[in-house]
């Protein structure tokens, strides 16, 4: 089932973010795991929530529980590769559930000692210092709020030039009888706009020395554009990822 977690106060949310990012991965295992030997439907209905679906679930000991439409729900965190790479595994089973994941490999070259220090004295002489302080402020401004954001109109546009080039592709790939490319890229880029949107007002703010208000309502083109170029980017990645740790795994068998 999902773990819904509501924080409440800056330093809730201090301690809350650190057992979020150890458990992630444990919490997923234990899912997939369950679905594969018992057939639990856990990877459905995570689908099923990605989607805003209404769903349900109940376990013998306890009454059915009814998950509304439209919910929110949203898994984030970190881990190390190994673990990482067990968990793509175990998700990529053609039920949808890893196209349903951004997954981001970050950089492994490591900085000069020069460069370290002079980001750091460079950090002294800013207003913000920490992206940490961006996430307190990203939950003051949202919380309690029932906020509903819209895309502008250059933004839609954007949105639907995307979408027709989706359907081209797929069309397509199945025209020349190639695999059909993953259907889930646009869902996942216009929730990272949103997610960049609000972002990116609120460390604005900081960086100018403000103190943030709620973000517009309104998704500006801008926001589409860096959505489409992170999106990208980690799909790339994540494809490139499944491949490799798919043929170890074959090699292994």
């Amino acid at each position: 089932p999902p773990l819904i977690l509501k924080p409440y106060g800056q330093q809730s949310l201090r301690q809350t973010l650190l057992p979020v990012v150890l458990v992630l991965v444990l919490m997923l295992d234990i899912a997939l795991q369950s679905d594969e030997e018992n057939a639990t439907g856990d990877a459905q209905l995570l689908c099923e929530l990605f989607s805003g679906e209404r769903a349900s679930y109940r376990y013998a000991t306890e009454k059915t529980r009814v998950i509304k439409e439209n919910t929110p729900f949203s898994i984030i965190g970190a881990t190390q590769v190994p673990f990482a790479a067990r968990l793509i595994t175990r998700m990529n089973q053609g039920h949808g559930l890893l196209d349903r994941f951004i997954i981001v490999f970050p950089s492994c070259l490591r900085p000069t000692v020069t460069e370290t220090e002079d980001a750091l004295e460079w950090l002294k002489t800013q207003p913000l210092q920490s992206t940490t302080d961006i996430f307190l402020e990203v939950h003051r401004v949202l919380e309690n709020r029932n906020q509903n954001y819209d895309f502008s109109h250059a933004a839609q546009m954007l949105l639907t030039d995307l979408q027709k080039q989706e359907i081209t592709e797929i069309n397509t790939a199945i025209g020349e009888g190639s695999p059909s490319p993953k259907n889930k890229t646009l869902d996942l880029l216009k929730r990272s706009a949103g997610a960049i949107h609000i972002f990116n007002y609120v460390a604005g703010k900081l960086v100018d020395g403000q103190r943030p208000d709620a973000p517009p309502s309104e998704i500006q083109e801008v926001s589409v554009r860096r959505a489409e170029v992170f999106v990208h980017f980690a799909t790339s990645q994540k494809n490139i990822a499944t491949e490799v740790i798919m043929s170890l795994a074959y090699l292994t068998v």
